[in-house]
C-alpha cells in the first residue's frame, strides 16, 4: 500500500510546482525583453507587447500547474478536508476554469460537517480577513506597479498613460495592504446568532433566511446575507479565511444547535 503523504508536505511541493515556473516565466520573459530594449537589439514597441505575451503565458501556467497539483496531491494526501481548509488560504486551490478542470477529481463537501454534534465545529467561530488571499492580491497590484514603471521608462512620452496603472495599483495594493493587516473579527457565529463588522449581533430567533449566496459568472463573488427584523444583511466574504461552502455549513450546524437547545 503506498504511503500517504502529510498535508504540509503536499503544500510545500504544490508550491514549488505552481509558483516557481510562474515566476520564471513571468520575470525571465520581462527581464530577458527588457535587457533586449535597453541594449538596443529590440524596439521600443516591444516591451508593452512582450509584457502582456508574459502575464497571459504566465496565468495559463499558473491554471494548468494548479490542476496538475490538484491531480496529484488529493490522491496522495492523509486528509483530503484538511488539505482543501489549508490550501483554501493559499493561491493554490484558486479555481481553474474550462479544460483545466478536467483531470481534476472533484471535492466534495464532508458530509459529516452538517450534523449539529459534530466535534469539529467549536462553539464558536469567528472570522477574520484572509492574510494570504490579500497579501496574494497585493502582490499582484504591486507587479501591475512595476510593470507601469517600466512601459513608462521604455517607452518614453508614449508610455506615460502607463502611469494610470501605477496609480491604481497603488491604490488597490493599499487596500489589500489595510485588510491583510486588519485584525478586527468581522463575522462571529455561534448557537445564539450571528454578529457581523456591518451589523450588530442577532439571536437566531430574530434571523430568517440566512445564505450564502455567489454572484457573478461561476460564482465570482460571495455574499453572507439574512433579514432580521427592520432591516437585512448582506456582506461580502470574498476576502475572509472561510470559503462560501464553509460558512454554509456553519449557518446550517449552528441554526441546528439553536434549535436542539433545551
Amino acid at each position: 500500500m503506498k504511503k500517504k503523504l502529510k498535508v504540509n508536505d503536499v503544500l510545500a511541493t504544490g508550491r514549488k510546482m505552481v509558483i516557481f515556473p510562474v515566476a520564471i516565466i513571468v520575470f525571465g520573459t520581462i527581464g530577458s525583453v527588457s535587457y533586449l530594449v535597453v541594449q538596443k537589439q529590440l524596439p521600443e514597441w516591444v516591451f508593452p507587447l512582450a509584457l502582456v505575451s508574459a502575464l497571459v503565458a504566465g496565468w495559463i501556467c499558473w491554471r494548468w500547474m494548479v490542476a496538475r497539483w490538484k491531480a496529484w496531491a488529493f490522491p496522495n494526501v492523509k486528509n483530503n478536508y484538511q488539505l482543501t481548509k489549508r490550501a483554501a488560504q493559499e493561491p493554490l486551490l484558486w479555481p481553474s476554469v474550462g479544460f483545466f478542470d478536467k483531470p481534476v477529481a472533484r471535492l466534495h463537501k464532508p458530509d459529516h460537517l452538517v450534523l449539529g454534534a459534530d466535534q469539529d465545529i467549536p462553539k464558536e467561530t469567528v472570522i477574520y480577513y484572509s492574510k494570504s488571499k490579500n497579501l496574494a492580491e497585493m502582490a499582484l497590484f504591486l507587479c501591475f506597479v512595476v510593470m507601469g514603471i517600466l512601459v513608462m521608462l521604455f517607452s518614453g512620452s508614449n508610455g506615460y498613460n502607463a502611469g494610470y496603472l501605477v496609480l491604481m495599483g497603488v491604490i488597490l495594493a493599499t487596500l489589500e495592504y489595510r485588510e491583510a493587516t486588519n485584525t478586527e473579527a468581522q463575522i462571529v457565529i455561534n448557537h445564539s446568532g450571528i454578529r457581523t463588522i456591518a451589523t450588530i449581533f442577532k439571536s437566531w430567533q430574530e434571523i430568517s433566511n440566512e445564505a450564502v449566496k455567489t454572484v457573478g459568472a461561476k460564482g465570482t463573488n460571495a455574499y453572507l446575507g439574512y433579514d432580521f427584523p427592520g432591516g437585512s444583511e448582506y456582506l461580502k466574504i470574498d476576502d475572509y479565511n472561510v470559503e462560501a461552502w464553509q460558512l454554509e455549513v456553519l449557518l446550517r450546524v449552528y441554526r441546528e444547535r439553536y434549535a436542539a437547545r433545551p
